[in-house]
């Protein structure tokens, strides 16, 4: 049984070495299917951190009137909580605004000089309002356009269309990223179906004067087939390892990049450490399948 397992695998090795150009281009083609896989999965990881990081920068400043009592506020903030939209909310007393606005506008002393004339602090308190999610702003805003919070406030002030924006053009991008390269997979993929297909067909004609002596010896089906199956999984194998070769220094390279523009809390090169295995392991599993298909086909 050993025996014959070892010379199953002998065979494998021998039919991969002897058209050694054709397994390197399947080899080949195989790791740029794993890339172009690869890339998706970190670019959406990526856009889905950046859209995130986006999110946490979004907020709506709601400015009441100076003269509102602080149990009015209070009582506002306890209803604004109460809502399922709302995530946080930050009070800011009028003492503390009027020194925010101070530190604001620190370099303009004509402005600094007009309050200290004036006799009261002419700014409200604040609610520093943040959602649970984008779709949570939107119906925030719409509550403060109601009569009955209308004449509590003196304005409200948010990014949230500006974040909008960016969050949109995020998201548009990784679309279409995805899509092309969804395309360029499936295109590779194929390709490599087709390689492996004729590769394995090369290497049973060039085998057809063994492969009838092994039968006329008593030699099954089962036995003549599983070296070229096994050379199939090789290929999927090679081109698995190659794949991490070349992608974790490419990630070593753009990850200082990335946590620039994300922030610091997100590091690629942990995130490819720790999920390298199902990453990898899937895209394996598949290639794998795909390689004893076309294989099988050709065997016939």
């Amino acid at each position: 049984m050993l025996i014959s397992i070892y010379r199953v695998i002998k065979f494998a090795f021998q039919n991969f070495w002897r058209n050694i150009w054709l397994s390197l281009v399947t080899v080949a083609i195989l790791t740029l299917t794993f890339l172009t896989i690869s890339f998706l999965v970190f670019f959406n990881v990526v856009a889905k951190q950046s859209i995130s990081v986006i999110e946490e920068k979004i907020d709506i400043s709601v400015y009441f009137k100076h003269d509102m009592p602080r149990e009015e506020i209070t009582q506002t903030q306890f209803k604004l909580l109460s809502l399922p939209w709302t995530k946080n909310i930050k009070y800011i007393s009028r003492e503390q605004a009027l020194e925010n606005f101070k530190i604001k506008h620190f370099d303009n002393n004509k402005l600094i000089d007009i309050l200290k004339e004036l006799d009261d602090n002419p700014l409200g308190a604040t609610l520093v309002i943040t959602a649970k999610d984008m779709d949570g702003y939107n119906n925030i805003i719409d509550v403060f356009g109601s009569e009955e919070l209308k004449g509590k406030i003196q304005n409200t002030e948010t990014d949230f269309n500006n974040y909008r924006r960016a969050i949109d053009r995020v998201s548009f991008i990784t679309a279409k990223v995805k899509q092309i390269g969804v395309a360029a997979s499936i295109i590779l993929a194929l390709i490599a179906i087709l390689i492996v297909f004729y590769t394995i067909k090369i290497a049973i004609y060039t085998h057809k004067d063994e492969i009838a002596i092994m039968k006329l010896v008593g030699a099954g089906n089962s036995f003549v087939k599983l070296p070229f199956l096994i050379e199939s999984i090789l290929y999927a194998i090679l081109a698995c390892i190659l794949s991490v070769i070349i992608l974790y220094p490419l990630i070593k390279i753009v990850n200082p990049h990335i946590e620039f523009f994300v922030g610091a809390d997100f590091n690629l090169i942990e995130y490819f450490r720790g999920n390298i295995l199902i990453i990898m392991g899937w895209q394996l599993l598949g290639a794998i399948a795909l390689n004893l298909i076309s294989s099988t086909a050709a065997l016939g």
